[in-house]
């Protein structure tokens, strides 16, 4: 086509540039993606970054806008689950500043792709509409699968991001399981960047990146969306790229949330709590209990993940606290202490002190249960040599080695439910009520249908520990 011909085409669209390149450059951006994406899959590398134009999260199915033509990390979506031959789970978490339209648009009745999307949401914002409202959440089997958080305006930073990834976004992967993050990693809300008009540090980006990598077994692929400040964009890309090659993350500046974004952010929270038991409120001092979603959602995978509880994690001057059983930014299993974001480290804060005051109850966490009627099955620890030299050693009926459990009363190593069920096979048969994830120490009893953490458990948790990494675990106080 000639130059005239190819802004004629162009207008059609909403925000589009073509040039006679256009098309191949298209194809070799979705290319890469999905070479990235085949390349973690296949254990080649451990994580990608994908550096690619034209972006592409706002093209929708059989149309292009937002100067996107193909969707890249859909396409890299699709072609994961084509390569596993399974509905892979997949989470793609978009924080670019614009709402990622298309790609909402094409899982939105999907329950195999989580959705989460952290944008400005404040009428003329481009794409505009109500797609990017809090309150879309999905259609049919994929009613829950998409989660928007909307800032009402300008000037969000890092405390809001933050806040964000983990108040709303880890609680509810943890849940959700998946097999492989991607990451519509814009850095048009950095800044700097004069299109995006927010405060986001690249110290920020980095972080996140890091807390991303403790799920999927870290399969983790960040994609280029967009970015309007070659600077911004440079140092955004350097600080995630040296967190997947290994570098520890940089800390921003501590914060505070805005109470504007602390509203935008409940109402994601409100608006999904019906369709994930990690967001829904205790009753009073009760530690919550996990209570099943509704019909369309899969119930909570306790043979997933690898998190098993995710707790004193505060914004503002005291990000302290410890993350247990998480495997953060690589390896599995183990104790993670003083994860310190701004000055403090120590003992879990208590709840009231994780939301400035005045806004308590708008932002909370998974939890634990503290106590549980059935600890007296648990057993001692399993004598020395009983679960091989290898580990982590194989099932015991199908002889598969991927997310195995130990019974506590028995010592039965069986897999989980998304492998062959046998260990939930076992305990309805025997009537063992508890046991322990083999990959992150993660302790669930089938009756309450909720993790456990109690002293009683540490004996057999230090044993597989040492096993597994041939030292100590430093002992968090329970």
């Amino acid at each position: 086509l000639s130059p005239r011909e190819l802004r004629t085409l162009s207008q059609r669209y909403n925000s589009l540039y073509l040039c006679p390149r256009s098309y191949s450059c298209a194809r070799l951006a979705a290319g890469g993606a999905c070479a990235a994406a085949g390349a973690v899959l296949g254990g080649q590398v451990r994580s990608a970054l994908a550096v690619l134009r034209p972006p592409g999260h706002h093209a929708r199915p059989g149309s292009a806008g937002g100067f996107c033509l193909f969707n890249n990390v859909g396409v890299a979506a699709r072609h994961a689950q084509r390569l596993a031959g399974t509905p892979l789970r997949v989470l793609i978490l978009d924080w670019d500043v614009h709402h990622g339209n298309g790609t909402q648009e094409i899982f939105e009745e999907d329950p195999s792709v989580l959705y989460v999307s952290l944008h400005r949401h404040d009428g003329s914002f481009f794409p505009g509409g109500a797609g990017g409202s809090p309150r879309r959440r999905g259609r049919g089997p994929g009613t829950g699968f998409t989660l928007n958080v909307g800032w009402g305006g300008p000037r969000v930073g890092d405390p809001e991001y933050l806040a964000a990834l983990t108040r709303l976004v880890l609680p509810v992967a943890c849940q959700f399981g998946p097999e492989l993050v991607l990451v519509s990693a814009g850095f048009d809300a950095g800044r700097g960047d004069p299109l995006g008009g927010c405060l986001v540090s690249p110290q920020t980006f980095g972080l996140m990146t890091h807390l991303l990598g403790g799920l999927a077994g870290g399969r983790l692929v960040l994609v280029l969306e967009g970015g309007y400040n070659l600077g911004v964009t440079a140092e955004g890309v350097g600080q995630c790229l040296g967190v997947l090659l290994g570098d520890p993350p940089s800390l921003p500046p501590p914060g505070t949330p805005q109470p504007a974004a602390l509203r935008a952010l409940s109402r994601t929270l409100r608006a999904q709590r019906g369709c994930w038991s990690c967001l829904r409120l205790p009753r009073g001092e009760t530690p919550p209990q996990s209570v099943p979603g509704p019909t369309a959602l899969r119930p909570p995978n306790p043979h997933r993940g690898s998190w098993s509880f995710f707790w004193g994690m505060g914004l503002g001057d005291g990000f302290g606290g410890w993350v247990w059983g998480g495997g953060l930014g690589g390896g599995f299993g183990g104790w993670v202490w003083g994860m310190g974001l701004g000055r403090g480290f120590g003992r879990p804060p208590a709840p009231h002190a994780l939301i400035p005051p005045g806004r308590q109850g708008a932002l909370y966490a998974v939890t634990p249960l503290l106590d549980c009627p059935h600890l007296g099955a648990v057993a001692p620890p399993p004598a020395g040599g009983a679960l091989g030299d290898i580990l982590p050693p194989p099932c015991g009926v199908c002889g598969s080695r991927r997310e195995n459990w130990l019974c506590l009363s028995c010592h039965q190593v069986l897999c989980g439910r998304y492998v062959g069920r046998h260990m939930l096979e076992h305990g309805a048969a025997s009537g063992h009520p508890l046991v322990l994830s083999l990959r992150d120490l993660a302790a669930w009893c089938y009756p309450c249908g909720g993790y456990v953490t109690h002293p009683v458990l540490l004996p057999t948790k230090t044993f597989i520990y040492r096993l597994k990494f041939g030292t100590d675990p430093p002992t968090p106080s329970l």
